[in-house]
Order: C-alpha cells, then structure tokens, then sequence
C-alpha cells in the first residue's frame, strides 16, 4: 500500500510540475530547445533560398566555411568575385559531411542551383560520436531515397530505420514546434530540478597538446574502395546529375607542414586516397578540385583546418577558376 501512494504522489507531484513549467514557460522552453537543438533552426534558417534571377552557387560543407571577425570563409570572397554574375550562398555546421548533405540536399536541389559545392574535409570524413544534426537532418529526406539511405552504414550515427521514418514528422510546424518544447522543458527541468536529473555535460578535461595531436591524426583518413563515405557521395552526385545540377567536390586544404612535422603526412598515401573520391566524382559526372596542398603553413589559423584571410582567398581564386555561369 505505501508503494502505491508513493508511486501515486510522484506522478502526480510531476505532472503538476510539468503542467506549471508548460503554462509558465512554455515560450522560455522552446527559446531553450532552439538552443539545446541548434542544427533544425540553423538549417530552417540556411534552407530558406527562395527564387533567385542569378545562377546559383550552393557551398555545402563544415565549419571552414564560417566567416568569423577577421577571417572571411572562402565562399563570401567567392561571392564578391562574381558580383552580380552568381548568386552564392553557403549551407554548413561544424563537422559536416557526405552524410549530412545527403540528408539536407532536397530542399537544396528544389532551390535549382546552378552549381554544387561539396566540400570534403578530410579530417570529418570518419563520424565523430555526436547527436548533431539527427534527427534533424533526416527530415529533409525525401520518401524516394529511403530505400538507397536504408543500404548505408548508419549505425554509428544511431540511425534506424523507426529513426528515419518518425524523424519525416518534423517536416510539420507544430512537431518541429513540438520539438523544441521538449528539448527545452529537459534544459528547463536540469536546471530547476537539478542536475541530477539531466547531468550537465562536463567540459573534456584535455591540454593544448593533446588536442592538436588528436585532430592531426584525423586527417590520415582510410578511404578504400568501397568505404562507406564514396556510397554516400555517389547517391549525392546521382540525385545532383537527375536534376542536371553541376557538381564540384572540393578537397579541402590541409596543414601538411605541420603534419610533416609530426610524421603523420605520406603525400602518396593521401593522393591515393583522394584518387578515390575523384574516380567516384568524374564516375557520375562531378568535377573533384584536389586543394590539400594548395595552401602553406601560414595561410592556416589553427590545426582544424580554418583558414586566414590569405589562405581563404587562395581557395576562393581556385573555386572562381571552377565556376561557369
């Protein structure tokens, strides 16, 4: 019997709470679920192309296209040397890559671009363990493609096929609105509640040097034959080609200085690997621009493969060079 109250007091002690919280702060809560969930309302704001009079560019790619103060990415300096001849825009978030442009490249093709910019960094070409962007992304996928998506290895991601079907709901306002609400009454309880509730993530405790050591092993990529990654950019490059849409796969520039410093850079190993995605480019009729050794030492700011402004436009000169109205 003082099982059954207990159990009576706590559900009704947490609906009372909830239903408080939803009466109260139902406008903090999804304001928190855009916070906590930055890639639906990123890419809502990024996908809203709308007609254009210009032949578009569409850059899709990581976080080496995010301008910051001081350092413009290479697709604005892009934009500005074609003036009034293109119309560029860019669609990115840190640690992009095939996968998530497979996911996000209906709305993408529906917007008719003229040109498509895939940018392939080597260092993200192996997933890291993160949520971002699911279920997010699969979302924008349309029905057709479930069955090709199906057939890719996705379990690392912790994408199902219950993942890609419920995942078509957010495609309706008020789940997407839904959503946020949730992802932000969860914020909202870890902080009222208390952190034994929802843990607050812990920072990564890690020194400077291990960090670098850690993302500069990354970029010795394993790209064999049939990786996973060439699957997924030639349904990219078949979707691109039904809508006669030019693709450009552009390898981004990579530190080799200082991954030769390191031991960590064989030139051949790395050429033999990006052949690869180039045969699989040229196979459904892309274009492949190999930049990896395009920029020096100094035209990195940091070890990620962010650019300065001299790096930025050595890239954005080669891009141009590409480019065909």
């Amino acid at each position: 019997m003082r099982i059954r109250v207990i159990a009576i007091s706590f559900t009704i002690s947490s609906i009372v709470l909830v239903g408080w919280m939803v009466a109260s702060r139902g406008h903090d809560a999804v304001r928190l679920g855009r916070a906590a969930r930055p890639m639906l309302a990123l890419t809502d704001a990024q996908l809203h192309l709308g007609p254009s009079a210009l032949p578009r560019v569409i850059f899709l790619g990581d976080s080496t296209l995010w301008s910051m103060p001081g350092f413009p990415a290479y697709p604005s300096l892009v934009a500005a040397t074609l003036g009034d001849r293109m119309e560029v825009r860019s669609i990115f978030f840190p640690g992009f890559d095939f996968t998530h442009y497979h996911f996000l490249l209906e709305p993408i093709l529906d917007a008719q671009p003229r040109w498509l910019v895939l940018v392939a960094h080597l260092r993200v070409l192996v997933p890291e363990e993160t949520d971002w962007a699911y279920p997010e992304l699969t979302a924008h996928l349309p029905f057709s493609e479930l069955p090709r998506t199906v057939g890719f290895s996705l379990h690392d991601r912790g994408i199902t096929v219950p993942t890609l079907l419920l995942s078509r709901l957010l495609r309706f306002p008020i789940v997407r609105d839904a959503f946020y609400f949730g992802a932000g009454l969860r914020a909202q309880l870890g902080r009222e509640v208390g952190p034994w509730i929802v843990p607050e993530p812990s920072p990564r405790a890690r020194n400077d040097a291990a960090f670098r050591e850690e993302h500069f092993r990354r970029y010795d990529t394993s790209i064999y034959p049939h990786h996973p990654m060439l699957r997924v950019l030639e349904a990219i490059l078949s979707r691109a080609r039904q809508r006669d849409v030019s693709v450009l796969v552009l390898v981004s520039p990579v530190p080799v200085q200082r991954l030769q410093a390191r031991g960590l850079y064989a030139r051949q190993r790395y050429e033999r690997r990006i052949d690869r995605l180039r045969v699989a480019a040229e196979t459904h009729g892309a274009h492949l621009l190999d930049l990896h050794r395009a920029i020096a030492a100094d035209g990195f700011r940091d070890e990620l493969g962010h650019l300065t402004g001299t790096g930025a436009r050595q890239v954005a000169d080669r891009v141009v060079s590409e480019l065909r109205p």
